[in-house]
């Protein structure tokens, strides 16, 4: 234990054996990186943990009794690693970055430190310190060297960002989530590096929207994926759509069960959310959620705990979630269908994936996408005449392919001419056939999806925006507020979803004479009108809105 008054120093070595053990075993008076970092009297070790290759671990009792000889109440342990080569810059970074996160508590009794070891140690430096900095560690460095002096610390945090820029360390790009697709959409692309700059860092709840088959599935495994390499995630992923989950088979199927909760109950079910523990719950459709299920979900958010079905004791999980839905959220809260509260909570970070109809510089690597993936399912090659090859990309990009299913649409329409392709060749006469196909298929689906985008805006009480000249819907409510100074003009380049719910916020503003009456209309009459007015206070303040400017 440290003496009263004095933080626990904590230290991590990278034991390099050809040092500490091969030629110095019991040698207590040569230089021995890791040992003498244990001779310092002033800077003494409490716990030392000794990361060592596998095929090294027989050797570490001896170092172990050196470092009792010199510093008895330092508390040893070691730890086995992977032997990785040393340039393998992904891999290090990966292995480290799991046992930093495992290990490592911000705590203000404590402190902690990295030793590495000569030789590998000057790329090994460049790992760490990337993880330190993108992680926010409370690592610092600890060098001794052969004249009995030492280092303690790390460089600032500007001298290293100038450092990463130079080789591109630390920068995020988004090809993390991208990895098997290239994408050439610049807004596309732009969320993605917002996206993965977030999940790096942050385990807040990610809400992705936007029409079906946009990719929220896909890109909630991308993430999950990221997470798992970069941060050492050790949970599953959990996918579960909402709109399958009804009524009590809900709350069992999300919450679980104990045994005897209800008829035909015979034995305790553990449910989804304890499933996702320390990994990703991802809830596609979260907007067809019942009511009850929303108010479980809040509390197991708030409190990382809730209550399975016919349970007396609450139980633990923490995970990450993350929610995709394809309806206006805003629009199900006005409705009464989705809670306020848990709309807040999962909507601080709120992507929305743009359809594949305004992504047509993408269509040609997503149809190559498309290509490799039927042809390791049918277990043959597939492929396209250059000439009908050239017809399906121009119409696949033209204005008459309407794209309402996006990606799901798209992968069929490749799957049917390429399971249905003479010879394994796609020719014209089969993209002729497909195109004809799915212009019958819009023809019939394009006034049911036009009905459903009016109904949520009427509940909303704002118009349907008319398409501009680029063919992106306006908001003119929000334009005509910013144009004199009664929101930040910054609201106008926010996402559509975020607009369409700002819209619909303000103009019950705009009709309230109070901001404990708005409150109350926005959040519901369940709190008193205080607490409400409150919430929708500090709403309007994340948006940089103030009240008294808003009303004029």
């Amino acid at each position: 234990m440290p003496e009263s008054g004095r933080k626990k120093n904590i230290c991590f070595s990278v034991v390099a054996a050809g040092y500490e053990a091969v030629y110095g075993t019991g040698n207590v008076h040569i230089w021995r990186p890791t040992l003498d970092i244990c001779r310092i009297r002033e800077f003494p070790i409490d716990e030392l943990y000794l990361l060592v290759p596998g095929h090294w671990e027989y050797l570490m009792p001896d170092l172990q009794r050196d470092i009792a000889a010199v510093s008895p109440r330092t508390k040893i342990e070691v730890m086995c690693i992977e032997d990785m080569e040393i340039i393998d810059f992904a891999s290090q970074y990966s292995y480290f970055s799991k046992i930093f996160k495992k290990h490592i508590v911000h705590a203000p009794d404590r402190k902690y430190y990295i030793n590495l070891p000569p030789g590998r140690g000057h790329f090994l430096y460049f790992c760490i310190l990337s993880i330190i900095y993108t992680f926010n560690l409370p690592l610092e460095f600890f060098f001794v060297f052969p004249d009995g002096k030492y280092f303690v610390g790390n460089p600032d945090h500007d001298s290293w960002q100038a450092l990463a820029r130079s080789f591109d360390v630390g920068q995020v790009s988004g090809g993390a989530l991208n990895r098997d697709i290239e994408v050439r959409n610049e807004r596309f692309k732009n969320l993605l590096e917002r996206v993965e700059q977030v999940a790096r860092v942050s385990s807040a709840p990610l809400l992705f929207s936007g029409e079906s088959g946009t990719g929220k599935s896909q890109l909630a495994r991308s993430i999950y994926q990221l997470k798992k390499e970069a941060a050492g995630l050790e949970g599953p992923l959990v996918e579960v759509s909402c709109a399958a989950l009804r009524g009590d088979s809900a709350l069992s199927a999300l919450f679980g069960h104990v045994k005897g909760a209800y008829t035909n109950a015979v034995q305790s079910r553990r449910g989804l959310l304890l499933q996702a523990h320390r990994g990703v719950l991802f809830l596609d459709e979260i907007g067809e959620m019942d009511l009850d299920s929303q108010a479980l979900l809040v509390t197991a958010l708030e409190e990382k705990t809730f209550l399975p079905v016919g349970a007396d004791v609450p139980v633990y999980s923490d995970f990450q979630l993350i929610c995709g839905t394809n309806r206006p959220l805003a629009a199900e809260v006005a409705r009464g269908n989705f809670r306020p509260d848990l709309f807040m909570r999962i909507n601080l970070w709120n992507f929305e994936l743009p359809p594949l109809r305004e992504r047509t510089e993408d269509i040609e690597a997503n149809l190559d996408f498309e290509l490799k993936r039927l042809q390791h399912e049918l277990k043959r090659k597939v492929a396209f005449q250059a000439e009908a090859r050239a017809d399906f990309l121009d119409f696949a990009a033209s204005t008459q392919a309407l794209w309402l299913g996006n990606f799901r649409d798209f992968s069929s329409a490749v799957t049917r001419m390429g399971t249905l392709a003479h010879k394994c060749v796609i020719d014209k006469n089969a993209v002729q056939a497909e195109k004809e196909y799915l212009l019958r298929m819009w023809a019939e689906a394009a006034p049911l999806a036009q009905e459903e985008r009016t109904a949520c805006s009427a509940l909303l009480d704002v118009p349907p925006a008319s398409p501009d000249s680029t063919g992106h819907s306006g908001f003119a409510m929000l334009e005509s507020l910013a144009a004199s100074g009664r929101i930040p003009a910054e609201i106008l380049e926010q996402n559509c979803f975020t607009k369409v719910q700002l819209e619909g916020v303000l103009q019950i503003c705009l009709q309230s004479p109070s901001l404990l009456e708005a409150g109350t209309r926005v959040y519901g009459a369940d709190k008193s009108p205080a607490r409400q007015g409150n919430r929708l206070s500090k709403y309007l303040t994340g948006h940089g809105i103030n009240w008294r400017r808003l009303k004029g």
